[in-house]
C-alpha cells in the first residue's frame, strides 16, 4: 500500500482488532439481541447500578479478552518496528478512546435496530465481520465515497484509521 510500511498496517489491523474486541466484550452485539429477544434488557435499564458497570459485568466473555490481548501484542510489536514520536502518543490514545466510544454507541444503535428491523443477529456478525476486514486497511486504498462511509457512516476509521495517523504524526 503506497505510503504505508508493513508494520504501519499491521498497527492498523491491531488497532482495528482492538477497537472490534472492545466492542464485543462491553456490548456484546448478540448478548443485547438475545436479552431483547428474552424481554430482560429493561432490567438492565432500571437497576441501580451505572450502566458501564452492568455492562461490563454481563457481557464479556474470555474469548473477547483474548482478543483484545492478541491485537496488543500485535500493536506492540508492530510499534517496536516503527519510529514514533513520544509527543504523538497522548493524542492518539485521546483519539483511540474517543474513536472506540462512538464505534461502540454506533454498533449499539445498529443492534437495537437490526433487531426491530430485520429480528436477527447475523446482520451485525456480516456488518462487524465486513468492517473488521474493512477497518484493517488504510482508508487511502478506498475512492472517496469509501472514505466517507467508513468516516461518518460505518465509523471503523473514527476508531481505528485516524489514531494511527496521529500516531504517525500524519494527521
Amino acid at each position: 500500500i503506497a505510503g504505508w510500511s508493513y508494520y504501519q498496517v499491521l498497527l492498523l489491523s491491531s488497532l482495528t482488532s482492538i477497537a472490534i474486541g472492545i466492542i464485543y466484550y462491553v456490548i456484546s452485539p448478540y448478548e443485547i439481541i438475545w436479552r431483547l429477544r428474552q424481554g430482560t434488557i429493561d432490567s438492565h435499564f432500571t437497576k441501580p447500578y451505572s450502566q458501564l458497570m452492568v455492562m461490563l459485568s454481563n457481557f464479556g466473555t474470555p474469548n473477547d479478552i483474548t482478543t483484545i490481548i492478541s491485537a496488543l501484542v500485535l500493536l506492540a510489536y508492530a510499534a517496536s518496528n516503527i519510529v514514533i514520536n513520544p509527543t504523538y502518543v497522548v493524542p492518539y490514545l485521546v483519539l483511540f478512546a474517543a474513536g472506540v466510544i462512538a464505534f461502540t454507541l454506533f454498533v449499539n444503535m445498529l443492534v437495537i435496530l437490526a433487531y426491530r428491523i430485520l429480528r436477527s443477529s447475523n446482520f451485525m456478525h456480516q456488518l462487524l465481520g465486513m468492517l473488521s476486514n474493512s477497518g484493517s486497511y488504510p482508508l487511502m486504498i478506498y475512492p472517496a465515497l469509501g472514505q466517507l462511509i467508513f468516516s461518518l457512516f460505518l465509523p471503523i476509521g473514527i476508531a481505528s484509521f485516524y489514531p494511527a495517523q496521529e500516531l504517525f504524526g500524519e494527521l
